[in-house]
């Protein structure tokens, strides 16, 4: 569920249930919802906006000469996160070429397994392009709390990776009740057709994990 959804059902409960005593964790939790309940919501709704991904992306300062910011896309509310890991040893240029063949094989894939992608969240592991000679692993390393916010925010019930998954140990470990599938980048695959296969078998076994009852379907 996205933030603006999570918001509306925190203010319904709270506005249907006036006798019910409402727990809170902590002093700014207090005053957030005695905003709700007292008029102030849009203040309290932009105070959650500016803790949302996509803000944490654009207010991003970690890595030097950023640029091209990336936030996600899609609304997320089938359960669905597409988690995009660009080969490493394919060059920026080059990556430019193949975008939109890329994201054409996305959307198919999806069909595929019959499931609408603008239903999805869609997100890179990097969050932004920089003209710094930093590494992809230290480019994760500056992003990987923006995607643990992504997570806790849409709350995913499968995760699909394209392209290397090994940095991801430590995000996998803190979301173990999240299925988690790793196959190869769009690129990849329209680079190297013998490896399509393979990846469709994976395709496969994670569609039927999003179409289970209680699953991301």
């Amino acid at each position: 569920m996205a933030n603006a959804d999570l918001y509306k059902e925190l203010l319904r409960c709270l506005k249907s249930n006036p006798g019910r005593i409402i727990l809170h964790r902590k002093e700014e939790e207090r005053r957030y919802l005695e905003n709700l309940l007292c008029g102030a919501g849009d203040a309290a709704k932009k105070e959650v906006d500016a803790h949302s991904p996509a803000a944490l992306i654009a207010a991003c300062k970690k890595c030097p000469k950023a640029r091209r910011k990336k936030p996600g896309a899609g609304s997320g509310e089938n359960g669905v996160l597409l988690l995009l890991n660009p080969p490493v040893l394919i060059g920026r240029m080059e990556r430019e070429q193949y975008r939109e063949q890329a994201a054409t094989m996305l959307r198919k894939m999806m069909e595929a397994i019959d499931v609408e992608l603008g239903r999805c969240y869609i997100t890179s592991m990097i969050k932004c392009e920089t003209d710094e000679a930093l590494t992809p692993a230290a480019m994760f390393q500056n992003c990987e709390d923006v995607l643990v916010r992504e997570i806790e925010a849409y709350r995913p019930r499968v995760i699909l990776v394209m392209g290397e998954m090994l940095p991801l140990k430590r995000v996998k470990d803190r979301f173990g009740g999240i299925v988690w599938y790793g196959i190869e980048h769009p690129i990849t695959l329209i680079k190297n057709p013998d490896l399509k296969k393979a990846a469709w078998r994976t395709l496969q076994l994670a569609g039927e994990a999003m179409q289970r009852p209680g699953g991301a379907g």
